[in-house]
């Protein structure tokens, strides 16, 4: 039983599990490990206080609910592990957790969904188990950070978020029709229902989220004015840009004293580096730089 544990992580060991070496199947194996745990739960309270805590020592667990929670659990687990989250649809069957089976065991999204409904009456044991393979109680939620992460790898790779309406993707930076996530059509979304000064709006701020394509056009103008920026020589990058990444740019060099164009009247270097460049030269990422040296924030009048 030792063995099986240590190769399983857990005695959810199969009724008709017969083996020789503890952690292998065989059908001719001299010992029925699985029947003799069974054995063990009927006669525990007569075994001795020492093979109670042996037993404990290696996942013991007494209640047959205990252990059908406990092996749904370690499916989810292997889901997690293998996906990252525990957006598990509500109708995904399976054997081992992460491939779907129509003819499987455990239906785990809809495990999952029971999970949710009765978080609060868990013990807070098994409350910190899901917490700690990425449970969270509202799954909207879960989906938005997970498309907000996708978008942040799509600003480091491309330095803004004038994503195609038809971009799919499963990565954040490589297009694939099949995508699970059309990213173009999310951040489209955000546009159009997300409050700018809310926790979420706050969050896209922080990476170059361009609310209003005309209204930043104009407030560029209006910076490229003030800080004597040639528009045409720099209209790649001003044509992406967001204005609270240009302004906090801005603010940063004029911090350090360092110009913000060379003597050829082009943007420096910052303007046009993905978030990982400028914090390898520059010791900054992008929310960070917005956060300290956005006008607006200090300013405290909000998004």
């Amino acid at each position: 039983a030792k063995a099986y544990y240590e190769h399983n992580g857990n005695l959810l060991v199969p009724y008709t599990f017969k083996t020789n070496d503890g952690f292998s199947y065989n059908e001719n194996g001299t010992v029925n490990l699985g029947a003799w745990i069974i054995n063990q739960r009927n006669k525990y309270t007569s075994l001795s206080q020492k093979r109670q805590q042996l037993l404990k020592a290696i996942g013991f667990v007494l209640n047959a609910k205990d252990v059908k929670w406990q092996k749904n659990y370690e499916l989810a687990k292997a889901y997690y592990e293998h996906n990252g989250n525990l957006l598990i649809p509500s109708t995904f069957k399976t054997n081992d957790g992460f491939s779907y089976d129509e003819n499987g065991t455990v239906n785990l999204g809809s495990w999952i969904h029971n999970q949710r409904k009765k978080f609060s009456s868990l013990s807070q044991e098994r409350q910190q188990l899901l917490k700690a393979i990425g449970f969270v109680l509202n799954p909207l939620e879960e989906q938005w950070q997970k498309n907000y992460e996708l978008a942040k790898i799509y600003y480091e790779h491309n330095g803004n978020l004038l994503i195609p309406f038809t971009f799919k993707t499963n990565d954040g930076f490589s297009y694939d029709e099949n995508g699970t996530v059309n990213l173009g059509t999310w951040i489209s979304s955000q546009r159009l229902k997300c409050d700018p000064s809310s926790e979420h709006g706050v969050l896209l701020y922080q990476i170059g989220m361009i609310w209003n394509v005309k209204k930043n056009k104009e407030e560029i103008n209006h910076i490229c004015i003030q800080y004597n920026i040639n528009k045409n020589k720099n209209k790649t990058i001003l044509s992406h840009i967001s204005t609270q990444e240009l302004q906090s740019k801005i603010e940063f060099l004029k911090a350090h004293s360092i110009p913000i164009v060379d003597k050829n009247g082009l943007l420096v270097d910052i303007f046009s580096m993905s978030s990982p460049d400028m914090k390898e030269k520059y010791n900054i990422s992008l929310e960070e730089i917005i956060n300290e040296y956005d006008i607006k924030n200090q300013m405290g009048k909000g998004i």
